[in-house]
C-alpha cells in the first residue's frame, strides 16, 4: 500500500510540474502578444524597405566593420591585399585621397567630428591590439587584448575588448583626449564582445558571439540594463553569431546574425524582433548554392542601412548591399 501510495504521489508531481510548465509557456505567449500589440510591426524606420540593391564596383574579400560619415559616406574594412580600409559614398564614387597608411590592419574606422568641427578617425585593429586617434587630437594605445570594434559617446570612447589567454572580454572606456582608460565595464558578463552601437539615449550596446546576446550597459555608471536575446521562440527569439550591430533615433537595432543569413531589427528596450531582412542566398544569383551572411552594418544619415556580405570563405567574393 505504502509503494502504491508512493507511486501515486510521483505521478501527482509529474503532472504538477508538466502543467506548471505549461502555464509558464501560456503565459509568456500572452506576454509576447501583449509586447507586439504595443510595438509597431513594419519596418516604421525604413519605411521605403525595398530589396536590397548592390552598391557598384566593390568587390570584396575578407570584410569586417562598416561605419557611416555625416557627409553620407560609408568607412568599411576589407582585410584584403591591401589591407586599408577605404571610403566611398553609395553611387560608387570614391574620394581622391585615400584613408590614411594607419588604417591598415584595421577592424574598425570610425570618423568624428571633433568639439571644433575638426574631422578625425578613430582606428581599431583586433590583430595590433591597438586604439588609435588621428586629427588634430592624437594618442595611441597598442596594450589592448584583440580590440574589435568602438562607439563614441560625449568625451568618452568605449572598446570592445574580446580578451585572450588571462583576460576576460570587456568593454573599456577611454578618455576621448587622451586614451586614458576610465573604468572596465562588463567584466565577468561579456565573453566574446564584438559589434557595438548607441542607443537613443546614449547607452553602449555590445553582441557578444560567444554568449549569443546583445547586452545594453548604462554609458555614466557602466552597469548593466539589460540582456536581449535571450528568448527561446517568437518574437524575442535568439542569436546564433550576432556581429555588427548600429542602431536608429526609434529604438531600433539592427543585429548582423551571421549564422542565421539575418539582420534582425529588434526593440532596444523589450529585445522583441520587429522584423527581419534575409540575406540568404547570392543575390547577384552567381552561386545560388551558397549562403552569405551579413558582416557589417550601418545606418546612413538618408535611413540607408548598408550592409557587407560575404560567404565566409577566404577568397570567395563579396559585397556592399543597401537597403
Amino acid at each position: 500500500a505504502a509503494k502504491a501510495e508512493n507511486e501515486q504521489l510521483k505521478q501527482a508531481a509529474v503532472q504538477a510540474a508538466a502543467s506548471a510548465q505549461t502555464e509558464i509557456e501560456r503565459l509568456k505567449q500572452l506576454l509576447e502578444a501583449s509586447m507586439a500589440q504595443a510595438l509597431p510591426a513594419g519596418p516604421d524606420a525604413l519605411k521605403d524597405l525595398t530589396p536590397g540593391t548592390i552598391v557598384p564596383d566593390v568587390t570584396l574579400t575578407s570584410p569586417y566593420s562598416i561605419t557611416a560619415a555625416p557627409d553620407r559616406s560609408v568607412l568599411f574594412v576589407d582585410r584584403s591585399s591591401s589591407r586599408l580600409a577605404q571610403r566611398m559614398w553609395l553611387d560608387g564614387s570614391r574620394p581622391r585621397q585615400p584613408l590614411p597608411a594607419r588604417t591598415a590592419n584595421a577592424s574598425t574606422v570610425l570618423p568624428l567630428v571633433l568639439d571644433r568641427g575638426e574631422p578625425a578617425l578613430l582606428i581599431v585593429s583586433y590583430d595590433e591590439g591597438r586604439v588609435e586617434l588621428t586629427g588634430s587630437i592624437t594618442w595611441k594605445r597598442t596594450d589592448l587584448s584583440c580590440p574589435y570594434s568602438a562607439v563614441v559617446v560625449e568625451a568618452a570612447v568605449f572598446v570592445s575588448v574580446m580578451g585572450g589567454p588571462g583576460v576576460a572580454g570587456h568593454i573599456v572606456q577611454l578618455a576621448l583626449r587622451t586614451g586614458k582608460t576610465e573604468r572596465r565595464i562588463g567584466e565577468g558578463t561579456l565573453k566574446k564582445p564584438s559589434g557595438m552601437a548607441v542607443t537613443r539615449a546614449g547607452d553602449i550596446v555590445v553582441t557578444d558571439q560567444e554568449k549569443k546576446r546583445v547586452y545594453v550597459f548604462d554609458r555614466h555608471n557602466g552597469a548593466l540594463l539589460r540582456t536581449l536575446g535571450k528568448g527561446r521562440f517568437g518574437r524575442f527569439g535568439r542569436f546564433d553569431f550576432p556581429g555588427g550591430i548600429c542602431a536608429d533615433s526609434r529604438g531600433r537595432l539592427y543585429v548582423a546574425d551571421l549564422k542565421k543569413f539575418k539582420i534582425k531589427v529588434l526593440d532596444e528596450m523589450s529585445g522583441v524582433i520587429l522584423f527581419k531582412i534575409d540575406i540568404k542566398g547570392d543575390p547577384k544569383g552567381t552561386t545560388p548554392t551558397k549562403d552569405f551572411s551579413p558582416v557589417g552594418v550601418a545606418l546612413t544619415c538618408n535611413r540607408e542601412l548598408v550592409v557587407s556580405v560575404w560567404n565566409g570563405e577566404p577568397g570567395e567574393e563579396g559585397w556592399l548591399m543597401v537597403f
